[in-house]
């Protein structure tokens, strides 16, 4: 009764129309329930429909069923004055008419004729119809959808009542990817011959010949059915699957209307009974193949995988599927006996060169396709960059999608109005409509002195957007000539002389373009490294200034990034520095991660701003750095919370906190804080990470940490290296290291403490504080300047208040924000407030410290 809406919307015109008269008659009659002799009266009373035109066919008498069914309806109970319903059988014989319309004749509507089929076929309704009329018995249920197919449809039947196109499911549920290698709508798949071979000699076994591709979403599935296409195509095929066909079933299509029971696996069962019977050997494809599992129904009751699995058993289909690694283990793993059924085929994301090499092979689509040109450099930086700065996706689809971007934004600046320019004119626009109102006002009598500011501001960039407007103008006809020199680069035939004619060319015009150009380029040429690096800040909100930036540049100047911001600690400075640029020419194992590191001394020396330094440093933004807290990890059975807990455990499936956030950002730091903290048996789950920069998770996945730096933070060893420092004039770093040493054995197991280098961190000086201090008291200028156009001056007296609060207690340079932020701060934002009220203008600010009054003296 659920689905009665929707199997009245799927009856035609006709249908419809004289179901509404049935209604109307019922209501008429007061009759409780609308019934089938209600709708059938009204169907026979059109002479064009087909159910009249069929049972004229069968020599049935339409006024003896006219009567018949008079004499029904005159015996049904009356009396109803509510609305009446739609009875149990009536829904029952529209059902069966659906299913009739979508399966036998692939229809998306119910007609007359399909409604006589339903009612003579099915056994049920047949016997409702013979009580109807005895006219109903002169049509035979061997021959009406025959007689029905020719005069509804003009549609010829073949002996078992199919239609002649015997391949009518897979054409509207699947597509012909052989087709598709011939028609050239398939790119070249390279670098994943090694899949293909091996799908090969499984879809030629005699028995269980289905291939299940599994692999992270993006890394190429798709493409290697593509590519098992075009060498069929090429007849570059063992034997056995030479003539074979691949269809990529579409799920969504063969879904789409089967709301009713029992539609799907009629259609399901209509696709997998052409391809039995289909002269040529076919495979079907299903991608996103967990999508078979409670596909028609209920997870195994009937859904699309317990439909197939006989005929996969048996060997009479042969099916290839692909899945992400997530799905599979969650749908296909409890499923025994459906995985036994595949051979799994493991997808794993290309290296490095491979994907190079697969971006290199769609170029010449893409070039066609934009109408732009690719630089060689330009997709070596789409692999790169993406690999390193885009976490979320996997090669090669990342770096594909990171070209194809690219490519359509050269060409729609070739087209396009260039965004300096629209920006001034909606600037100017903006200008103008504040400069009338101020004019009016003025008329008003209401004074305003930027009214000429306005004026001018107006003239400054009108004449700003002339020249850029040249300057757009004088670039598009160079590019026009560059792009036409190109093209004719794709003659074979052309001379030296004529080669040598284009060089020149060439190199005159891009030293034209340079020359207009300068540092501001409005249009590109070719799509290059420059634009990659465009789309790359635009998704990930890294600057485009650090992505352009050399690594070996960002490296050199490591050093002094950390030692700008980590104030008073030069040997740990240095170590990090220095391993970091040995790390990156691959002089150290490049199976270990880039750099493990155990930072020692007390709070408030600059551990964690090392950490945030170097991630920024490095990997270019804050957001590269993963933190856990150790110290949440006191019991040993959360170990299970990091790399996710195994089969059979509560929370399998999940994920761990460390690898999936490695996975999701493997190019990034990762901070294990007060590492000490956490239970010893914590550090076991580190030794393969360590020693070989991979960790499994619960589900059996192994997670690359090679492109990590990993930082561990502890607190243990403060009081040792205070002790240390406070007897020792000239601080030699090795001999703290031994002095500290035998803390560390208490705390760490010694197979540990030997896969890592350790930094102990000096004390703070009451010199090094102050150096701090300043460094925060500049930071709070350039926020006061930024929003109050005014530079405050910070006296020496306020900077040593500050040192002494610092060093009268353990927490370092911890405490210097708490004191600005508790005592500094609020003393500025009463004054500002005061003067805001009295609305006296902020022309100086001046912040001390009174020494007799022990308080923070703000004027203005």
């Amino acid at each position: 009764m659920e689905n009665i809406k929707n199997l009245i919307e799927k009856l035609d015109d006709l249908s419809r129309q004289t179901l509404n008269e049935a209604a109307s008659l019922c209501v008429a009659k007061s009759h409780y329930n609308i019934e089938i002799e209600h709708w059938l009266l009204h169907l026979l009373k059109n002479k064009s429909a087909i159910i009249r035109k069929a049972l004229t066919i069968y020599n049935c008498n339409i006024e003896k069923i006219t009567t018949d069914l008079h004499k029904n309806l005159s015996g049904l109970n009356s009396g109803n004055e509510q609305t009446p319903a739609i009875a149990v059988r009536l829904i029952e014989l529209i059902n069966a008419a659906w299913l009739v319309a979508s399966l036998e004749f692939q229809s998306q509507y119910i007609d007359s004729g399909m409604i006589l089929i339903a009612l003579i076929c099915d056994p049920i309704l047949s016997q409702i119809a013979a009580c109807i009329s005895d006219e109903f018995l002169k049509v035979s249920s061997n021959t009406v959808k025959a007689t029905i197919g020719n005069l509804g449809h003009d549609v010829e039947i073949d002996t078992v009542n199919r239609r002649v196109d015997k391949n009518n499911a897979l054409k509207k549920y699947a597509i012909n990817l052989n087709q598709q290698a011939q028609d050239k709508k398939i790119d070249a798949v390279i670098g994943r011959e090694d899949e293909i071979r091996q799908s090969i000699d499984i879809l030629s076994r005699r028995r269980q010949n289905n291939v299940i591709l599994t692999g992270d979403p993006g890394v190429g599935k798709t493409a290697i059915v593509e590519g098992l296409a075009l060498k069929i195509e090429k007849n570059d095929i063992p034997d056995i699957l030479k003539g074979t066909i691949i269809y990529a079933v579409d799920m969504g299509a063969l879904q789409a209307g089967a709301s009713v029971k029992g539609v799907f696996e009629k259609r399901l069962k209509q696709l997998l009974f052409e391809v039995k019977i289909s002269d040529k050997p076919i495979i079907l494809f299903f991608d996103e193949a967990h999508a078979l599992i409670g596909a028609g129904g209920q997870a195994g009751q009937n859904d699309a995988a317990n439909l197939l699995k006989p005929a996969l058993a048996r060997g009479d289909l042969s099916v290839i599927a692909a899945t992400t690694w997530n799905e599979y283990q969650q749908y296909f793993e409890k499923d025994a006996a459906l995985t036994r059924r595949f051979q799994l085929v493991k997808v794993d994301e290309p290296d490095t060169e491979t994907a190079i090499s697969m971006l290199q092979s769609l170029v010449e689509s893409l070039e066609k396709h934009h109408g732009v040109f690719i630089l060689d450099n330009a997709i070596k930086k789409a692999v790169l960059l993406s690999q390193r700065y885009i976490s979320s996706k996997k090669l090669p689809d990342k770096g594909i999608s990171v070209l194809d971007t690219a490519c359509a934004r050269v060409a729609s600046r070739l087209k396009e109005t260039p965004i300096n320019i629209t920006k001034n004119e909606k600037k100017i626009e903006l200008l103008k409509q504040a400069l009338q109102r101020l004019i009016l006002e003025k008329k008003q009598g209401i004074s305003h002195k930027n009214i000429g500011t306005n004026q001018q501001l107006i003239y400054k960039i009108e004449r700003e957007n002339k020249v850029l407007f040249k300057q757009w103008n004088d670039e598009k006809k160079i590019i026009e000539k560059i792009i036409s020199l190109r093209s004719s680069l794709a003659n074979e035939n052309l001379s030296k002389l004529t080669l040598n004619k284009i060089k020149k060319s060439f190199i005159y015009y891009e030293k034209q373009l340079k020359t207009i150009q300068k540092d501001r380029p409005l249009l590109q040429a070719f799509v290059n490294e420059k634009i990659i690096s465009e789309v790359i800040a635009d998704w990930t909100g890294i600057p485009i200034g650090h992505i352009l930036k050399e690594q070996a540049n960002q490296l050199l100047s490591l050093e002094k990034a950390l030692s700008t911001k980590i104030i008073g600690q030069p040997y740990a400075i240095k170590i990090l520095s220095e391993h970091m640029l040995t790390s990156s020419l691959k002089l150290t194992d490049t199976t270990k991660p880039m750099g493990v590191f155990l930072l020692l001394g007390p709070s408030g020396v600059g551990k964690t701003e090392t950490a945030l330094v170097l991630a920024e440093s490095i990997f270019g933004s804050k957001e590269n750095l993963i933190t856990i807290n150790m110290s949440e990890y006191k019991e040993a059975h959360k170990v299970s919370m990091l790399a996710g807990a195994p089969p059979g455990y509560i929370g399998y499936g999940e994920g761990g906190i460390l690898t999936d956030a490695v996975k999701q950002n493997p190019y990034s730091l990762i901070l294990l804080d007060e590492i000490d903290k956490a239970h010893p048996s914590m550090q076991d789950i580190f030794y393969q990470v360590f020693d070989k920069g991979i960790l499994q998770d619960g589900q059996g996945r192994n997670i690359d940490f090679t492109n990590t730096i990993i930082l561990m933070t502890a607190n243990s060893c403060g009081e040792q290296i205070e002790d240390f420092c406070a007897t020792q004039a000239d601080i030699d770093m090795q001999a703290l290291t031994i002095y500290i040493e035998d803390e560390l054995l208490k705390i760490f197991k010694p197979a540990f403490l030997g896969r890592f280098i350790s930094i102990p961190y000096l004390t703070l000086s009451t010199s090094v504080l102050k150096r701090i201090i300043q460094l925060k008291l500049q930071k709070l200028t350039e926020i006061i300047y930024k929003q109050y156009q005014l530079t405050p001056e910070f006296t020496d007296g306020l900077v040593s208040y500050l040192g002494n609060v610092c060093c009268s207690h353990q927490y370092g340079a911890r405490l210097i924000d708490n004191t600005i932020q508790q005592q500094l701060l609020p003393a500025i934002s009463k004054k500002f407030m005061s003067s805001i009220l009295q609305r006296k203008r902020i022309k100086n600010l001046l912040v001390d410290y009174d020494m007799q009054a022990c308080k923070i003296l703000v004027t203005i």
